[in-house]
């Protein structure tokens, strides 16, 4: 104690504090918040097949060596999260082959629930990934922070993590897409510095294809 008997000072959280120390590896065991997250704020394929098969996803793709990700903490919940991988060819099939009893169980309990959602489950049952132009296997996959934690740098700081990553293991560029209409999207991977390389379609739906030079971090740090 101090002997001038200062006023006793409460820390309280600030929102504009250093957050780099409150990421932390995503883990299987954070698959349960990650996904309603997903579920919220990530629309596609996984959106729509709902909560349990977005679980079932990062619960599996999480157990390979080949997928990878980070999660930021703040209060005790988890306020975004990036997920990646080094064989984006295989992600999907992995997952399909690892949890193929539970993935059918809950397409036909949704189709039994929502006969509309038929072309969902032929979508599923025909999906291949999408073959790029440049055979890049390092794909930025899902990267989403919750709104009330929006504007901080937490999707920095966890893109930070994720090319801290892939620099380590030697990789040196990595590929995301992002749909057309997603303006928010596509303003941040521009302002961290991706490069557009071209538009594809892929189930009707328009998508950009960005591209990240990974020496331009390791040109930074020097």
């Amino acid at each position: 104690m101090c002997k001038n008997r200062s006023p006793v000072i409460v820390f309280m959280p600030n929102r504009e504090m250093d957050i780099r120390n409150s990421i932390t590896v995503l883990k299987p065991n954070h698959s349960q918040e990650v996904s309603v997250l997903h579920a919220d704020l990530i629309p596609g394929l996984l959106q729509e097949l709902g909560y349990p098969m977005i679980h079932l996803f990062y619960e599996t793709a999480l157990k390979s060596e080949h997928n990878f990700g980070f999660v930021d903490f703040r209060e005790n919940k988890i306020a975004g999260f990036v997920f990646g991988t080094t064989a984006i060819s295989t992600l999907y099939k992995d997952v399909a082959l690892r949890r193929a009893f539970p993935i059918v169980y809950q397409m036909f309990r949704l189709i039994f629930k929502k006969p509309q959602k038929i072309g969902l489950l032929l979508k599923v049952i025909f999906y291949r990934t999408y073959r790029h132009q440049t055979g890049c296997e390092s794909e930025l996959v899902f990267l989403a922070v919750n709104p009330p934690y929006q504007k901080l740098g937490i999707g920095k700081k966890l893109m930070t993590h994720f090319h801290d990553y892939l620099i380590q293991k030697g990789i040196s560029r990595y590929e995301a897409s992002v749909e057309i209409e997603n303006e928010s999207t596509q303003k941040f991977n521009e302002k961290l510095g991706m490069q557009l390389e071209y538009v594809y379609t892929e189930f009707g739906i328009k998508r950009l294809r960005y591209s990240f030079d990974l020496s331009t971090c390791q040109n930074h740090s020097r």
